[in-house]
């Protein structure tokens, strides 16, 4: 509505269906779900390392049998954990190893 000696009101926006962006994301979320219980299910201790040995990921298994919780862990070199602190034997630790694992 025009009022005399008013300037008319300005009212801009846009929309986007963002439908498709969210189902996408939900079902991301629910894959990523499955596979974190699939890995949780392996009753072995079993991680993830980079190549350098940096801890990606760990198994309930594994932390629960360290008493760690994830935080702990990951990001950092896997020879500085409990996993490998408590092996007397382990001379020289698993460095050279690291980067000589096959995929690495």
């Amino acid at each position: 509505m025009d009022i005399p000696g008013r300037p008319r009101p300005l009212i801009t926006g846009s929309l986007r269906d963002i439908s498709e962006h969210k189902a996408a994301e939900e079902s991301l979320r629910r894959q990523e779900r499955l596979l974190r219980d699939i890995f949780d299910q392996e009753y072995e201790m079993v991680g993830l390392l980079k190549p350098d040995g940096t801890v990606v990921e760990m198994n309930r298994a594994a932390l629960e049998a360290a008493g760690l919780k994830r935080e702990e862990v990951l990001g950092r070199p896997f020879w500085e954990t409990r996993w490998w602190r408590p092996l007397p034997l382990a001379t020289g630790g698993p460095r050279p190893g690291v980067a000589h694992t096959p995929g690495c």
